[in-house]
């Protein structure tokens, strides 16, 4: 595979968001089957002691606390890891001595690069960074205690995101939040179905389908095209749309008029409205997953199949 972290699970310490996401998406792009994250030392210490990571990036102050206990804990279990801090200064030789059996001695101070930690988690005697070579010690003592396997530790430099790589993020924010809006607009509120199979990938998954819907792509459709026989003129506001990674939630007002059948209620020519909030996962440009509620009760009081609600007497 010509990705650095295929199939590798790493667990990233971090409780700065914008670097926490940069992070993830730096990882995602290079293979990784899974990335946790975690912004305490007791959220970490905790899914250190339920799950099992092939690697780990740990930043060295977490809102004011240190994070050698994380260290320890990943250290106990052999996992590779590398700290991660915005100034090498506040980096003592401590926290590599408690991790490395008091045998590290390297520090780095390097720009944030989506290469240099993915070197980390290969089992090579060079340094990870810079090439040279920082034994940590791989020897298993006479009285068996577990010793830390060779380069388990690296403490590297994390400098403040340049604006190249915050309009990089943005920009890949804004490009996911394009094709959902894309989908609501020229596939939902323009019947353009060529569009429908241009955004929606194969193994499209639906968490939330409606009844009687397959959770896959053909169900979406079959979805998409119900609602639009319905109602014609079906289409939605975007109040607003944010951004998680490669999430985007949405929440958005339908309007149509009730032209056709739905959910067996004859069509009545009433104007309706109906609220959503849901979260598409983009990946590659493609719809990847669905998640979303929709205020359906209010839609069918609005054609006249339930009762409206009656205020007290």
């Amino acid at each position: 595979m010509d990705k650095l972290l295929f199939g590798r699970r790493v667990l990233v310490v971090e409780d700065e968001m914008l670097t926490l996401m940069m992070i993830e998406d730096m990882l995602a792009d290079l293979g990784c089957e899974s990335v946790t994250a975690a912004a305490t030392t007791d959220q970490a210490v905790a899914l250190i002691d339920r799950q099992v990571f092939d690697a780990a990036m740990v930043d060295v102050n977490l809102n004011g606390t240190d994070s050698y206990t994380v260290a320890h804990a990943l250290a106990v279990r052999g996992v590779p890891f590398v700290f991660c801090t915005g100034s090498i200064a506040v980096v003592p030789l401590r926290a590599a001595r408690i991790v490395s059996g008091g045998l590290f001695r390297g520090k780095v101070a390097l720009p944030f690069s989506p290469v240099r930690p993915a070197d980390s988690v290969a089992p090579r005697d060079a340094h990870p960074f810079n090439g040279r070579t920082h034994n940590t010690g791989a020897s298993r003592p006479e009285d068996g205690r577990r010793r830390l396997s060779r380069r388990t530790a690296t403490v590297c430099s994390i400098r403040k995101p340049t604006w190249r790589q915050v309009m990089t993020s943005i920009s890949s924010s804004e490009a996911a939040k394009a094709v959902v809006r894309r989908n609501t607009e020229e596939v939902q509120g323009g019947g353009n179905f060529e569009v429908f199979d241009e955004l929606f990938a194969d193994n499209f998954f639906d968490h939330t389908p409606q009844p009687g819907r397959t959770p896959d792509k053909e169900g979406a459709r079959q979805l998409y095209k119900i609602l639009r026989t319905a109602f014609p003129d079906f289409h939605a506001d975007i109040h607003w749309q944010l951004a998680d990674g490669d999430r985007v939630t949405t929440y958005k007002t339908y309007h149509g008029t009730h032209r056709g059948e739905f959910l067996g209620v004859a069509p009545t020519g009433r104007k309706i409205q109906f609220e959503t909030v849901d979260v598409m996962r983009v990946r590659n440009g493609k719809i990847v997953e669905h998640w979303g509620v929709a205020n359906l009760f209010s839609l069918m009081q609005q054609l006249g199949a339930w009762p409206a609600k009656q205020g007290r007497s």
